[in-house]
């Protein structure tokens, strides 16, 4: 009978032991919700500040129907995305990528620097960060490097800006270089998400006092229709060929 209790508690401290170790190790089996989003499609997004703003509840809105991550930093202008789109991209299988170049390419530039504010350069010669020519040359570089992947392509139009340091030179160049890019999104097969349409009539109510940036209630506006582009297009990969 003692030898029986001496082997039940070895037993018992053995297993306490194992216990102790796979928690101290952090090595126990991932439940199954966290094995899950494996099989979901992956969604890349891919812009400046206003898409860091709206990408987390992008995430919220299509969780359980698609991984949806971005870059860990902001992608600022198109001529910075030709020089890391693909170290962005890295080795992923990606289902969709939605991206957008636009208010950094129309940034006033004096001498190669950057200009925050315009009245302190009063006289000197500004010019802007990239021509309407160059920053569809660019577009059509990192297009080239998107079409690799096999993934849907979405673009989104620049949104709006209202601040009053965008001079009318400014305001001109950021429409032209939304029309170039949709045109050029129509001619290369890209699928067009219209923020700039979207969010234009509710600026006094979506838009911070910046001018530029969204509040609370505009980033969720446009993570809605974010959203909703990418889900149409998840549901035109999943549809098999009229043929079939």
């Amino acid at each position: 009978m003692k030898q029986n209790r001496t082997l039940m508690l070895g037993i018992v401290l053995a297993i306490s032991f194992l216990q102790f170790s796979v928690f101290a190790t952090g090595k126990s089996e991932a439940p199954s919700e966290e094995i899950a989003p494996a099989a979901l499609p992956n969604v890349f997004i891919i812009g400046d500040s206003i898409s860091m703003g709206y990408t987390g509840i992008v995430k919220g809105l299509l969780k359980g129907k698609a991984n949806v991550s971005r870059p860990g930093r902001n992608c600022t202008h198109s001529g910075f995305g030709v020089d890391n789109v693909k170290v962005w991209l890295g080795e992923k299988k990606w289902d969709v990528i939605h991206f957008n170049f636009g208010i950094w390419d129309t940034h006033y530039m004096h001498n190669g620097r950057l200009v925050s504010e315009p009245a302190d350069y009063a006289g000197k010669k500004l010019t802007l960060r990239y021509t309407t020519d160059q920053y569809i040359g660019n577009l059509k570089n990192i297009l080239g490097v998107l079409k690799t992947t096999d993934a849907t392509l979405i673009w989104a139009s620049t949104t709006p800006i209202a601040t009053t340091s965008w001079k009318e030179e400014r305001q001109a160049a950021h429409i032209e270089k939304n029309k170039a890019a949709e045109a050029l999104m129509k001619e290369e097969g890209v699928i067009i998400n219209d923020l700039y349409t979207v969010a234009l009539p509710h600026l006094e109510n979506w838009q911070s006092t910046d001018g530029c940036h969204f509040n609370k209630q505009g980033y969720n506006q446009l993570a809605t229709q974010v959203a909703s582009s990418v889900s149409d297009a998840l549901s035109m990969k999943r549809k098999p060929p009229a043929n079939e």
